[in-house]
């Protein structure tokens, strides 16, 4: 019991996305990680989505779009796409609506194992035991 309280807690104090106000000057820096998110979010299953092609989405180079997301975020742009999709992961698997085959395919991964793998690497939990841990 105290293990799955324990899991839930650090689970619970991951947000989506680590961006304090100070680190966002401004409304224009806002509305990059508003645009960069959205394109996230609409390209989540698409498997070979990478930084070069959200770059490209964005309308800059490789390099502007590394700069300016480590320059709002403090991280690089695929740190940023990967926690992104973790807390994507989390939120599905705490839902308990959909299998981890399933959460794999809808964020991009080619197939379950690797996506567990990445999970676990991210939050030191495999997707089961935190299924385990929430289900008691």
């Amino acid at each position: 019991m105290l293990n799955k309280n324990k899991i839930k807690k650090l689970l619970s104090n991951t947000t989506l996305v680590n961006h304090p106000e100070d680190d966002i000057k401004d409304d224009e820096n806002a509305q990059f990680l508003k645009k960069v998110e959205m394109l996230l979010e609409k390209n989540l299953s698409t498997e070979k989505y990478n930084v070069d092609i959200l770059g490209l989405d964005m309308g800059m180079s490789r390099t502007g779009f590394y700069n300016k997301m480590k320059e709002i975020t403090g991280k690089p742009p695929a740190n940023y796409m990967l926690t992104y999709k973790m807390a994507k992961a989390r939120a599905y698997l705490l839902e308990q609506t959909y299998s981890i085959g399933e959460i794999s395919t809808m964020l991009g991964y080619c197939d379950a194992k690797y996506f567990s793998k990445k999970f676990k690497d991210f939050y030191h939990v495999s997707p089961t035991r935190l299924l385990k841990n929430t289900l008691g």
